[in-house]
């Protein structure tokens, strides 16, 4: 996987991944979604913790259009276990939530992640005087992370599940 360095090839990328992430949410029984088999996790709740992180970065880059800083999710002092937390009080957040509305969540993303970052200008997106001089890291990063980087590891372990049922 190249990195991409324009907004096309980008929006292209991340549909791309996350198409692969569709095709095994297809492959799913209805009646397994919500049942913990996937490293601990059912599906619905993969499917709440990748759309919290999707609408982070949207949200992320809303800030850093309007030229503000956006709110830091770690806290002082904490280093990289900022993460872990956020992904349990995600998983928390969600675990009551209707599992339809989850999917649905999850599969209006697509649209958004697409409308959103085509949006946006190449230089906004890529260069160190756009969004990176606001925000204090490459915006492609923090969209990387959170798209194109992030589904792959949900579609290994839902592959791995999906073959342990056959």
């Amino acid at each position: 996987m190249s990195t991409p360095n324009n907004v096309h090839d980008l929006v292209s990328l991340i549909m791309a991944e996350r198409q692969r992430l569709d095709a095994l949410i297809a492959a799913v029984p209805e009646s397994k979604r919500t049942q913990p088999t996937i490293a601990g996790y059912s599906l619905v709740d993969l499917l709440g913790h990748i759309t919290w992180w999707e609408n982070h970065m949207l949200d992320v880059l809303e800030s850093a259009a309007r030229g503000a800083q956006p709110q830091r999710l770690a806290r002082p002092g904490e280093g990289e276990a900022w993460v872990d937390r956020v992904n349990g009080e995600t998983f928390a957040a969600n675990r009551d939530r209707d599992p339809a509305t989850l999917l649905a969540e999850y599969h209006r993303n697509a649209e958004r992640i697409s409308t959103a970052l085509s949006g946006y200008s190449d230089s906004q997106l890529f260069d160190p005087l756009g969004f990176a001089n606001v925000l204090g890291y490459p915006a492609q990063a923090m969209i990387a992370a959170n798209t194109y980087e992030h589904y792959p590891d949900h579609v290994q372990a839902i592959s791995a599940w999906l073959d342990s049922q056959r």
